[in-house]
Protein backbone atom coordinates (compact mmCIF):
# COMPACT_ATOMS: atom_id res chain seq x y z
CA UNK A 1 0.00 0.00 0.00
CA UNK A 2 1.43 3.90 -0.83
CA UNK A 3 0.76 6.12 1.30
CA UNK A 4 0.55 10.14 -0.02
CA UNK A 5 2.53 13.07 0.95
CA UNK A 6 1.83 16.68 0.96
CA UNK A 7 5.21 19.13 2.26
CA UNK A 8 4.09 22.27 3.29
CA UNK A 9 6.73 24.87 3.94
CA UNK A 10 7.25 28.32 2.26
CA UNK A 11 11.09 28.10 1.83
CA UNK A 12 11.34 25.87 -1.42
CA UNK A 13 15.24 24.90 -0.26
CA UNK A 14 13.62 23.14 2.27
CA UNK A 15 11.01 21.62 0.40
CA UNK A 16 13.72 20.37 -2.05
CA UNK A 17 15.43 19.30 0.72
CA UNK A 18 13.00 16.90 2.33
CA UNK A 19 12.22 15.44 -1.62
CA UNK A 20 15.66 14.68 -2.28
CA UNK A 21 15.55 11.98 0.51
CA UNK A 22 16.67 8.75 -0.55
CA UNK A 23 13.87 6.99 1.86
CA UNK A 24 11.30 8.10 -0.67
CA UNK A 25 12.75 5.53 -2.59
CA UNK A 26 13.10 2.67 -0.46
CA UNK A 27 9.47 3.08 1.68
CA UNK A 28 6.20 2.92 1.01
CA UNK A 29 5.74 6.64 1.28
CA UNK A 30 5.33 9.00 -1.65
CA UNK A 31 5.26 12.84 -1.89
CA UNK A 32 2.32 13.91 -3.61
CA UNK A 33 2.27 17.13 -4.09
CA UNK A 34 4.33 20.76 -2.12
CA UNK A 35 2.77 24.03 -1.24
CA UNK A 36 4.35 27.10 -0.46
CA UNK A 37 1.58 28.03 2.20
CA UNK A 38 -1.05 26.69 4.53
CA UNK A 39 -3.71 28.52 2.09
CA UNK A 40 -2.43 26.52 -1.18
CA UNK A 41 -2.13 23.88 1.39
CA UNK A 42 -5.70 23.42 1.68
CA UNK A 43 -6.59 24.62 -2.05
CA UNK A 44 -4.42 21.29 -3.09
CA UNK A 45 -6.24 19.09 -0.32
CA UNK A 46 -9.75 20.01 -1.94
CA UNK A 47 -8.85 18.10 -5.00
CA UNK A 48 -6.63 15.02 -3.72
CA UNK A 49 -6.64 12.89 -0.17
CA UNK A 50 -3.26 12.80 1.55
CA UNK A 51 -2.22 10.43 4.57
CA UNK A 52 0.55 12.73 5.78
CA UNK A 53 1.60 16.38 5.96
CA UNK A 54 4.47 17.57 6.78
CA UNK A 55 4.49 21.26 7.69
CA UNK A 56 6.02 24.41 8.88
CA UNK A 57 5.13 25.90 11.90
CA UNK A 58 5.99 29.28 10.66
CA UNK A 59 4.21 30.45 7.67
CA UNK A 60 3.34 33.83 7.10
CA UNK A 61 -0.20 33.41 5.47
CA UNK A 62 -1.36 30.62 7.82
CA UNK A 63 1.20 29.52 10.75
CA UNK A 64 1.23 25.52 10.80
CA UNK A 65 -1.02 25.23 14.47
CA UNK A 66 -3.87 27.04 12.10
CA UNK A 67 -3.18 24.69 9.45
CA UNK A 68 -2.95 21.56 11.71
CA UNK A 69 -6.39 22.32 13.54
CA UNK A 70 -8.18 23.11 10.01
CA UNK A 71 -6.35 19.50 8.83
CA UNK A 72 -7.71 17.91 11.76
CA UNK A 73 -11.22 19.28 11.59
CA UNK A 74 -11.70 18.95 7.86
CA UNK A 75 -9.85 15.27 7.33
CA UNK A 76 -9.28 13.93 10.24
CA UNK A 77 -8.01 10.63 9.04
CA UNK A 78 -4.79 12.69 7.96
CA UNK A 79 -1.63 12.44 9.68
CA UNK A 80 0.40 15.70 10.54
CA UNK A 81 4.21 16.26 11.08
CA UNK A 82 5.16 19.99 12.29
CA UNK A 83 8.51 20.65 11.33
CA UNK A 84 9.76 24.24 13.06
CA UNK A 85 13.18 26.03 14.30
CA UNK A 86 11.46 27.08 17.23
CA UNK A 87 12.22 24.92 20.71
CA UNK A 88 9.56 26.06 22.79
CA UNK A 89 7.29 23.83 24.90
CA UNK A 90 4.33 25.78 24.46
CA UNK A 91 4.86 25.68 20.60
CA UNK A 92 5.12 22.08 20.85
CA UNK A 93 1.87 22.26 23.00
CA UNK A 94 -0.06 24.05 20.77
CA UNK A 95 0.44 22.51 17.50
CA UNK A 96 0.13 18.71 19.01
CA UNK A 97 -3.04 20.38 20.69
CA UNK A 98 -4.02 20.95 17.12
CA UNK A 99 -4.17 17.54 16.22
CA UNK A 100 -0.41 17.02 15.04
CA UNK A 101 1.18 13.66 15.20
CA UNK A 102 4.61 14.33 15.97
CA UNK A 103 7.08 17.76 16.59
CA UNK A 104 10.78 17.61 14.69
CA UNK A 105 12.76 21.05 14.97
CA UNK A 106 14.54 21.41 11.70
CA UNK A 107 18.09 21.69 12.97
CA UNK A 108 17.84 17.81 14.56
CA UNK A 109 15.52 16.64 11.08
CA UNK A 110 17.70 14.10 9.21
CA UNK A 111 16.52 11.54 6.83
CA UNK A 112 16.50 8.45 9.13
CA UNK A 113 14.11 10.32 11.72
CA UNK A 114 11.74 11.60 9.00
CA UNK A 115 12.00 7.85 8.04
CA UNK A 116 11.20 6.72 12.03
CA UNK A 117 8.33 9.08 12.18
CA UNK A 118 6.96 7.97 8.88
CA UNK A 119 7.49 4.32 10.10
CA UNK A 120 5.51 4.73 13.24
CA UNK A 121 2.63 6.68 11.43
CA UNK A 122 2.05 3.60 9.21
CA UNK A 123 1.87 1.11 12.11
CA UNK A 124 -1.03 3.30 13.24
CA UNK A 125 -3.16 3.32 10.13
CA UNK A 126 -2.71 -0.44 9.95
CA UNK A 127 -3.45 -0.91 13.37
CA UNK A 128 -6.25 1.58 12.90
CA UNK A 129 -9.39 0.35 10.59
CA UNK A 130 -10.52 2.64 8.17
CA UNK A 131 -14.05 2.22 9.68
CA UNK A 132 -12.66 3.44 13.22
CA UNK A 133 -10.37 5.86 11.75
CA UNK A 134 -13.43 7.58 10.09
CA UNK A 135 -15.20 8.26 13.40
CA UNK A 136 -14.73 11.62 14.28
CA UNK A 137 -15.14 12.57 10.81
CA UNK A 138 -18.45 10.58 10.62
CA UNK A 139 -19.84 12.42 13.95
CA UNK A 140 -19.21 15.83 12.19
CA UNK A 141 -21.16 15.35 8.77
CA UNK A 142 -23.62 13.80 10.79
CA UNK A 143 -23.99 16.51 13.03
CA UNK A 144 -24.42 19.24 10.31
CA UNK A 145 -26.94 17.18 8.15
CA UNK A 146 -29.30 16.21 11.47
CA UNK A 147 -28.23 18.84 13.88
CA UNK A 148 -26.67 21.98 14.61
CA UNK A 149 -23.10 21.28 13.75
CA UNK A 150 -21.18 23.19 11.71
CA UNK A 151 -20.57 23.15 7.84
CA UNK A 152 -17.60 20.49 7.73
CA UNK A 153 -16.37 21.07 4.52
CA UNK A 154 -14.33 23.31 3.17
CA UNK A 155 -15.39 25.96 0.20
CA UNK A 156 -16.03 24.50 -2.82
CA UNK A 157 -14.45 21.17 -1.02
CA UNK A 158 -14.70 18.33 -3.66
CA UNK A 159 -18.32 17.04 -5.39
CA UNK A 160 -20.51 15.32 -3.13
CA UNK A 161 -23.36 12.72 -3.92
CA UNK A 162 -25.23 11.10 -1.34
CA UNK A 163 -27.37 8.16 -1.12
CA UNK A 164 -30.23 7.09 1.75
CA UNK A 165 -29.88 3.10 2.36
CA UNK A 166 -32.07 1.32 4.06
CA UNK A 167 -32.04 -2.40 4.96
CA UNK A 168 -35.00 -4.09 3.44
CA UNK A 169 -37.51 -5.53 6.30
CA UNK A 170 -35.01 -4.23 9.40
CA UNK A 171 -33.97 -7.81 10.49
CA UNK A 172 -31.18 -7.44 13.01
CA UNK A 173 -32.93 -4.99 15.22
CA UNK A 174 -33.45 -7.63 18.15
CA UNK A 175 -29.95 -9.05 17.67
CA UNK A 176 -27.75 -9.03 20.21
CA UNK A 177 -25.07 -8.32 18.28
CA UNK A 178 -26.86 -5.58 16.38
CA UNK A 179 -23.80 -2.84 16.72
CA UNK A 180 -21.26 -4.99 15.18
CA UNK A 181 -23.68 -6.52 12.55
CA UNK A 182 -24.44 -2.39 11.42
CA UNK A 183 -20.60 -1.21 12.24
CA UNK A 184 -20.20 -4.46 9.88
CA UNK A 185 -22.24 -3.21 6.98
CA UNK A 186 -20.88 0.25 7.27
CA UNK A 187 -17.10 -0.97 6.54
CA UNK A 188 -18.60 -2.51 3.22
CA UNK A 189 -20.76 0.55 2.05
CA UNK A 190 -16.90 2.62 3.26
CA UNK A 191 -14.87 0.18 1.30
CA UNK A 192 -14.65 1.05 -2.00
CA UNK A 193 -12.72 4.91 -0.76
CA UNK A 194 -9.47 5.54 -2.47
CA UNK A 195 -7.35 8.41 -3.62
CA UNK A 196 -10.46 9.90 -5.67
CA UNK A 197 -13.51 9.56 -3.58
CA UNK A 198 -14.20 9.09 -0.07
CA UNK A 199 -17.38 8.02 1.30
CA UNK A 200 -19.17 8.14 4.85
CA UNK A 201 -21.54 5.35 6.02
CA UNK A 202 -23.78 7.56 8.60
CA UNK A 203 -26.02 5.13 10.36
CA UNK A 204 -29.15 6.33 10.94
CA UNK A 205 -32.18 5.14 13.44
CA UNK A 206 -32.05 0.64 13.23
CA UNK A 207 -32.58 0.34 10.15
CA UNK A 208 -30.70 3.10 7.54
CA UNK A 209 -27.99 4.51 6.45
CA UNK A 210 -27.23 7.66 4.73
CA UNK A 211 -23.76 7.43 2.72
CA UNK A 212 -22.00 10.40 1.25
CA UNK A 213 -19.66 9.96 -1.74
CA UNK A 214 -16.66 13.20 -2.02
CA UNK A 215 -15.07 13.31 -5.88
CA UNK A 216 -12.01 15.00 -5.10
CA UNK A 217 -10.76 14.65 -9.49
CA UNK A 218 -14.09 13.81 -10.91
CA UNK A 219 -16.04 16.93 -11.98
CA UNK A 220 -18.36 15.15 -14.85
CA UNK A 221 -21.73 14.14 -13.63
CA UNK A 222 -22.26 11.58 -15.73
CA UNK A 223 -18.98 10.14 -14.18
CA UNK A 224 -20.17 10.60 -10.66
CA UNK A 225 -23.69 9.18 -10.83
CA UNK A 226 -21.77 5.77 -12.71
CA UNK A 227 -19.09 5.23 -10.24
CA UNK A 228 -21.34 5.61 -7.44
CA UNK A 229 -23.79 3.25 -8.95
CA UNK A 230 -21.40 0.94 -9.83
CA UNK A 231 -19.81 1.17 -6.26
CA UNK A 232 -23.71 0.38 -4.55
CA UNK A 233 -24.20 -2.10 -6.91
CA UNK A 234 -20.90 -3.60 -5.53
CA UNK A 235 -21.33 -3.24 -1.80
CA UNK A 236 -24.82 -4.39 -2.11
CA UNK A 237 -24.04 -7.55 -3.25
CA UNK A 238 -21.31 -8.21 -1.07
CA UNK A 239 -23.74 -7.30 1.62
CA UNK A 240 -26.27 -9.55 0.71
CA UNK A 241 -23.79 -12.36 0.51
CA UNK A 242 -22.67 -11.82 3.85
CA UNK A 243 -25.42 -10.87 5.88
CA UNK A 244 -28.50 -12.15 3.51
CA UNK A 245 -30.36 -8.85 3.42
CA UNK A 246 -30.87 -6.86 0.55
CA UNK A 247 -31.20 -3.25 0.36
CA UNK A 248 -33.58 -0.57 -0.71
CA UNK A 249 -31.63 2.22 -2.30
CA UNK A 250 -32.36 5.91 -3.15
CA UNK A 251 -29.55 7.60 -4.31
CA UNK A 252 -29.87 11.34 -4.27
CA UNK A 253 -29.80 13.93 -7.63
CA UNK A 254 -26.60 15.58 -8.49
CA UNK A 255 -26.33 18.98 -6.25
CA UNK A 256 -23.94 22.11 -6.84
CA UNK A 257 -25.70 23.27 -3.27
CA UNK A 258 -24.52 21.37 -0.18
CA UNK A 259 -27.18 22.74 1.90
CA UNK A 260 -29.94 21.74 -0.93
CA UNK A 261 -28.35 17.95 -0.88
CA UNK A 262 -28.95 18.48 3.15
CA UNK A 263 -32.63 19.74 2.75
CA UNK A 264 -33.09 17.01 0.14
CA UNK A 265 -31.71 14.66 2.65
CA UNK A 266 -33.36 15.10 5.71
CA UNK A 267 -36.98 15.75 3.30
CA UNK A 268 -36.36 11.96 2.09
CA UNK A 269 -35.82 10.35 6.08
CA UNK A 270 -39.11 12.24 6.72
CA UNK A 271 -40.66 10.15 4.05
CA UNK A 272 -39.01 7.47 5.48
CA UNK A 273 -40.37 7.73 9.17
CA UNK A 274 -43.78 8.04 7.54
CA UNK A 275 -43.68 4.89 5.55
CA UNK A 276 -42.49 2.72 8.51
CA UNK A 277 -44.96 4.08 10.92
CA UNK A 278 -47.43 2.58 8.32
CA UNK A 279 -45.66 -0.41 7.85
CA UNK A 280 -45.38 -3.91 10.06
CA UNK A 281 -42.77 -6.20 8.76
CA UNK A 282 -44.36 -9.46 10.65
CA UNK A 283 -41.10 -11.35 10.69
CA UNK A 284 -40.44 -13.32 13.07
CA UNK A 285 -41.90 -17.01 14.92
CA UNK A 286 -45.93 -16.14 15.25
CA UNK A 287 -47.14 -17.01 19.02
CA UNK A 288 -48.89 -20.32 17.73
CA UNK A 289 -45.86 -21.37 15.59
CA UNK A 290 -43.76 -21.24 18.81
CA UNK A 291 -45.98 -23.01 20.78
CA UNK A 292 -46.00 -25.46 17.81
CA UNK A 293 -42.30 -26.20 18.55
CA UNK A 294 -42.79 -26.26 22.27
CA UNK A 295 -44.88 -29.03 22.09
CA UNK A 296 -42.45 -31.04 19.41
CA UNK A 297 -39.46 -30.50 21.59
CA UNK A 298 -41.88 -31.50 24.62
CA UNK A 299 -42.55 -34.49 22.48
CA UNK A 300 -39.25 -35.32 21.64
CA UNK A 301 -40.93 -35.45 18.09
CA UNK A 302 -38.43 -34.84 15.81
CA UNK A 303 -40.96 -35.84 13.07
CA UNK A 304 -42.61 -33.19 14.18
CA UNK A 305 -40.55 -30.56 14.66
CA UNK A 306 -39.48 -31.23 10.94
CA UNK A 307 -43.22 -30.73 9.63
CA UNK A 308 -44.00 -27.71 11.58
CA UNK A 309 -40.45 -26.34 10.45
CA UNK A 310 -41.15 -26.86 6.96
CA UNK A 311 -44.50 -25.14 7.12
CA UNK A 312 -42.84 -22.23 8.69
CA UNK A 313 -40.49 -21.72 5.84
CA UNK A 314 -43.36 -22.79 3.34
CA UNK A 315 -45.02 -19.46 4.30
CA UNK A 316 -41.91 -17.11 3.60
CA UNK A 317 -41.75 -15.64 0.08
CA UNK A 318 -38.07 -16.53 -1.52
CA UNK A 319 -38.34 -12.40 -1.92
CA UNK A 320 -38.50 -11.57 1.88
CA UNK A 321 -35.23 -12.63 2.89
CA UNK A 322 -35.00 -10.72 5.94
CA UNK A 323 -37.96 -12.78 7.16
CA UNK A 324 -35.62 -15.79 6.38
CA UNK A 325 -32.76 -14.57 8.21
CA UNK A 326 -35.08 -13.55 11.34
CA UNK A 327 -36.88 -17.04 11.22
CA UNK A 328 -34.10 -19.20 10.94
CA UNK A 329 -32.27 -17.01 14.15
CA UNK A 330 -35.39 -17.70 16.19
CA UNK A 331 -35.30 -21.48 15.26
CA UNK A 332 -31.67 -21.70 16.18
CA UNK A 333 -32.19 -20.29 19.50
CA UNK A 334 -34.77 -22.38 19.98
CA UNK A 335 -32.81 -25.55 19.89
CA UNK A 336 -29.96 -23.69 21.00
CA UNK A 337 -31.87 -23.44 24.82
CA UNK A 338 -33.02 -26.40 24.41
CA UNK A 339 -29.71 -28.21 24.22
CA UNK A 340 -28.44 -26.03 27.18
CA UNK A 341 -30.88 -26.95 29.36
CA UNK A 342 -30.39 -31.12 28.55
CA UNK A 343 -26.41 -30.71 28.43
CA UNK A 344 -26.64 -31.18 24.80
CA UNK A 345 -23.02 -30.28 23.20
CA UNK A 346 -23.93 -28.43 20.23
CA UNK A 347 -20.76 -26.92 19.29
CA UNK A 348 -21.11 -26.91 15.24
CA UNK A 349 -23.82 -24.54 15.19
CA UNK A 350 -23.02 -20.75 14.68
CA UNK A 351 -23.01 -17.87 17.64
CA UNK A 352 -23.84 -14.52 17.58
CA UNK A 353 -23.63 -13.06 13.89
CA UNK A 354 -21.73 -15.77 12.62
CA UNK A 355 -25.27 -16.45 11.73
CA UNK A 356 -24.90 -15.45 8.15
CA UNK A 357 -21.56 -17.06 7.23
CA UNK A 358 -23.56 -20.12 8.91
CA UNK A 359 -26.23 -18.94 5.69
CA UNK A 360 -24.06 -17.85 3.36
CA UNK A 361 -23.49 -19.87 0.16
CA UNK A 362 -26.65 -22.39 0.91
CA UNK A 363 -29.63 -22.60 -0.57
CA UNK A 364 -32.68 -22.41 1.08
CA UNK A 365 -33.87 -25.54 0.80
CA UNK A 366 -30.38 -26.45 2.40
CA UNK A 367 -30.83 -24.37 5.19
CA UNK A 368 -34.42 -25.39 6.23
CA UNK A 369 -33.22 -28.98 5.79
CA UNK A 370 -30.13 -28.36 8.37
CA UNK A 371 -32.48 -26.31 10.43
CA UNK A 372 -34.53 -29.73 10.49
CA UNK A 373 -31.75 -31.70 10.88
CA UNK A 374 -30.54 -29.93 14.08
CA UNK A 375 -34.11 -30.43 15.53
CA UNK A 376 -34.31 -34.23 14.56
CA UNK A 377 -31.07 -35.09 16.01
CA UNK A 378 -30.93 -32.79 19.39
CA UNK A 379 -34.64 -34.27 19.95
CA UNK A 380 -33.18 -38.13 19.11
CA UNK A 381 -30.76 -37.17 21.68
CA UNK A 382 -32.96 -36.03 24.44
CA UNK A 383 -34.93 -39.46 23.50
CA UNK A 384 -32.21 -41.55 23.85
CA UNK A 385 -31.31 -39.86 27.59
CA UNK A 386 -34.68 -39.86 28.86
CA UNK A 387 -34.62 -44.03 27.90
CA UNK A 388 -31.42 -44.66 29.53
CA UNK A 389 -32.07 -42.83 32.54
CA UNK A 390 -35.34 -44.62 33.53
CA UNK A 391 -33.81 -48.28 31.90
CA UNK A 392 -30.93 -50.68 32.27
CA UNK A 393 -28.45 -50.46 29.17
CA UNK A 394 -29.82 -53.38 27.57
CA UNK A 395 -33.45 -52.33 28.04
CA UNK A 396 -32.85 -49.06 27.07
CA UNK A 397 -31.25 -49.98 23.81
CA UNK A 398 -33.82 -51.94 22.89
CA UNK A 399 -36.38 -49.45 23.32
CA UNK A 400 -34.31 -47.16 21.24
CA UNK A 401 -34.42 -49.76 18.62
CA UNK A 402 -38.26 -50.25 18.99
CA UNK A 403 -38.83 -46.31 18.55
CA UNK A 404 -36.37 -45.73 15.77
CA UNK A 405 -37.25 -49.41 13.27
CA UNK A 406 -41.14 -49.20 14.44
CA UNK A 407 -42.21 -48.90 10.88
CA UNK A 408 -40.42 -52.42 9.93
CA UNK A 409 -40.98 -55.70 10.31
CA UNK A 410 -38.62 -56.31 13.71
CA UNK A 411 -39.60 -58.75 16.43
CA UNK A 412 -38.04 -60.15 19.45
CA UNK A 413 -35.41 -61.59 17.82
CA UNK A 414 -34.07 -58.73 15.41
CA UNK A 415 -34.28 -56.43 18.53
CA UNK A 416 -32.17 -58.90 20.81
CA UNK A 417 -29.28 -59.33 17.54
CA UNK A 418 -29.29 -55.58 17.22
CA UNK A 419 -28.01 -54.92 20.46
CA UNK A 420 -25.91 -57.86 20.99
CA UNK A 421 -27.89 -60.49 23.57
CA UNK A 422 -29.71 -63.45 24.11
CA UNK A 423 -33.84 -62.84 22.89
CA UNK A 424 -34.26 -65.24 26.03
CA UNK A 425 -32.71 -63.06 28.16
CA UNK A 426 -33.69 -59.54 26.96
CA UNK A 427 -37.40 -60.64 27.05
CA UNK A 428 -37.00 -61.69 30.53
CA UNK A 429 -35.10 -58.07 31.43
CA UNK A 430 -37.25 -56.24 29.43
CA UNK A 431 -40.40 -57.29 30.82
CA UNK A 432 -39.27 -57.20 34.50
CA UNK A 433 -38.42 -53.03 34.01
CA UNK A 434 -40.81 -52.39 31.71
CA UNK A 435 -43.84 -54.06 32.96
CA UNK A 436 -45.13 -55.15 29.22
CA UNK A 437 -43.47 -57.59 26.51
CA UNK A 438 -41.48 -56.30 23.82
CA UNK A 439 -44.51 -56.99 21.15
CA UNK A 440 -46.86 -55.08 23.40
CA UNK A 441 -44.24 -52.25 23.56
CA UNK A 442 -43.36 -52.27 19.94
CA UNK A 443 -47.48 -52.09 19.32
CA UNK A 444 -48.26 -49.60 21.64
CA UNK A 445 -44.95 -47.41 20.20
CA UNK A 446 -46.99 -48.25 16.24
CA UNK A 447 -50.31 -47.12 17.67
CA UNK A 448 -48.87 -43.88 19.01
CA UNK A 449 -47.31 -43.18 16.31
CA UNK A 450 -50.55 -43.98 14.08
CA UNK A 451 -52.36 -41.33 16.42
CA UNK A 452 -49.89 -38.63 15.59
CA UNK A 453 -50.41 -39.53 11.70
CA UNK A 454 -54.49 -39.79 12.05
CA UNK A 455 -54.36 -35.86 13.33
CA UNK A 456 -52.34 -34.76 10.44
CA UNK A 457 -54.73 -36.29 8.09
CA UNK A 458 -53.15 -39.03 6.15
CA UNK A 459 -54.90 -41.83 5.11
CA UNK A 460 -55.46 -44.73 7.31
CA UNK A 461 -54.15 -47.45 4.68
CA UNK A 462 -51.03 -45.49 4.47
CA UNK A 463 -50.95 -45.01 7.97
CA UNK A 464 -50.88 -48.66 8.73
CA UNK A 465 -48.02 -49.41 5.77
CA UNK A 466 -45.81 -46.65 7.46
CA UNK A 467 -46.47 -47.97 10.86
CA UNK A 468 -44.86 -51.53 10.41
CA UNK A 469 -47.98 -53.36 10.32
CA UNK A 470 -48.62 -56.64 7.96
CA UNK A 471 -51.98 -55.88 7.03
CA UNK A 472 -54.77 -53.38 7.14
CA UNK A 473 -56.96 -55.78 9.07
CA UNK A 474 -54.80 -56.32 11.41
CA UNK A 475 -53.64 -52.85 11.87
CA UNK A 476 -57.30 -51.55 12.60
CA UNK A 477 -57.41 -54.40 15.21
CA UNK A 478 -54.46 -53.57 17.23
CA UNK A 479 -54.99 -50.03 16.69
CA UNK A 480 -58.80 -50.69 18.78
CA UNK A 481 -57.49 -53.06 21.14
CA UNK A 482 -54.29 -50.23 22.64
CA UNK A 483 -56.35 -47.30 21.78
CA UNK A 484 -60.06 -48.02 22.90
CA UNK A 485 -61.45 -46.73 19.42
CA UNK A 486 -61.39 -47.40 16.05
CA UNK A 487 -58.88 -45.03 13.45
CA UNK A 488 -62.09 -43.41 12.28
CA UNK A 489 -63.81 -42.71 15.78
CA UNK A 490 -60.27 -41.71 17.15
CA UNK A 491 -59.74 -39.01 14.21
CA UNK A 492 -63.49 -37.75 14.79
CA UNK A 493 -62.68 -37.35 18.96
CA UNK A 494 -59.19 -35.50 18.04
CA UNK A 495 -60.09 -33.85 14.46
Amino acid sequence: MKYSVLIVDDEKVFRDYIRSMKLWGKSEFVIMGEAGGGKEALEMMKNQKYDVVILDVSMPDLNGVALCAKIAEKYPTTAMIGISSFDSYDYVREILKSGAYDYILKGRLTESLLEKVLENIKVDIQNTSAWDGKKKWRSQVSDWLFGDGFYPFTSDNSRKLAAIIRLNGNPFVHFPEYEAIIAGIGRILESESDQELDILALSQGQDCFVVLYRFYKMVSEKEILRRTSDTLSVNAERIRAIYGVSLIIDLCPVFFSDNAMRTFILHKMIEREERNDMTDTGMSLTIDQQKRMIMAIERRSGEEADEVIGEIYGRVSKENVSSFIVITKELLDMIKRTAIEYQIELDFLPAGNSVFRYMNGKSRERIVENISGVYRNVLREIRERDVRQKYSEIVGNAVIYIRENFYRQIGLSQIADSIGVNSSYLSRLFHKETGSTITDFLNSTRVEEAKGMLKEGIPTKEIAKRCGFKNYSYFLKIFKDYAGMTPRGYSKKNG
